[in-house]
C-alpha cells in the first residue's frame, strides 16, 4: 500500500522564471569563452582587396622575371647573361619589397617606391619611354592604394 491517500499525493510544484532569469541561468551554465581568445592573425590591419590583388599579380611577375633572368643566364649562345643577372638580382630585390610591404614594413614601402623611380628614370634615360611610363603608372597604383595606409605600417 502507498503511504499517501488519493488526496494527500504530492504534485511537483513548478515555478514560472522570467525570460531574464532563464537568460542569465543559461550565461552562467555556459559561458562563453569567445571573449576571452587571443587574436589568431598576427597583423589586424585590413590590407584591402585591391592591394592583395596588386601585390599578389607584382610577385608573380617577379617570379616571371627571376625565371626569365635565369634562362638569359643559362643560355650560352647569347651575351645577355650579364643582363640575365641584373634581371634577376633586380627581381629578387623586387620579391624581398614585396613581402616586407605584404608585413607592413615602412622601409621596404618606400624602397619599393624608390624601385619605382629608379625604373621611371633609367627608362627615360635609356629612350625606353614605353617602359618608363608603364613603371610611373604602376607607382602610382601602388602609391594609391598604399596611400591611406601608410599609418598602418611600422
Amino acid at each position: 500500500m502507498s503511504d499517501y491517500s488519493d488526496n494527500e499525493q504530492q504534485k511537483p510544484t513548478h515555478k514560472s522564471y522570467s525570460d531574464e532569469e532563464m537568460q542569465r541561468a543559461f550565461e552562467q551554465s555556459y559561458p562563453d569563452y569567445s571573449k576571452n581568445k587571443r587574436e589568431t592573425y598576427s597583423n589586424a590591419q585590413d590590407r584591402g582587396g585591391c592591394l592583395t590583388a596588386f601585390l599578389g599579380v607584382q610577385f608573380v611577375i617577379s617570379v616571371m622575371a627571376i625565371l626569365a633572368g635565369c634562362f638569359l643566364v643559362m643560355d650560352r649562345s647569347s651575351s645577355y647573361g650579364f643582363i640575365g643577372m641584373i634581371l634577376f638580382l633586380i627581381a629578387g630585390i623586387r620579391m624581398g619589397l614585396l613581402v616586407g610591404v605584404w608585413s607592413w614594413n615602412r622601409i621596404a614601402y618606400q624602397m619599393l617606391l624608390g624601385l619605382y623611380g629608379i625604373s621611371v628614370v633609367l627608362g627615360f634615360f635609356s629612350g625606353n619611354f614605353q617602359t618608363a611610363i608603364l613603371s610611373l603608372i604602376e607607382g602610382g597604383i601602388f602609391y594609391v592604394l598604399v596611400q591611406d595606409k601608410v599609418d598602418e605600417f611600422y
